[in-house]
């Protein structure tokens, strides 16, 4: 059996690869910045204004479930 041929594939340059990862990264960032509420409500919100609002307190519960002893 004769090999196979390789088609050679031309390396893409550094510079091309990297801005696209750095947009994914920084759009996943801006994302789980906004869902943790680290941003600003609105554009342009004064500093004093969002540090009068008090952060709601966490409420927590614990689940106990029964145990099941085999018999």
């Amino acid at each position: 059996m004769s090999p196979v041929p390789i088609r050679s594939i031309s390396p893409t340059p550094h510079g091309q690869r990297v801005w696209p990862a750095l947009g994914v990264v920084l759009a996943v960032l801006l994302l789980h910045a906004t869902l943790l509420g680290l941003l600003p409500r609105t554009v342009g919100e004064p500093a004093r204004a969002s540090a009068r609002l008090a952060p709601r307190p966490l409420q927590v519960r614990q689940l106990v479930l029964p145990t099941v002893l085999p018999t």
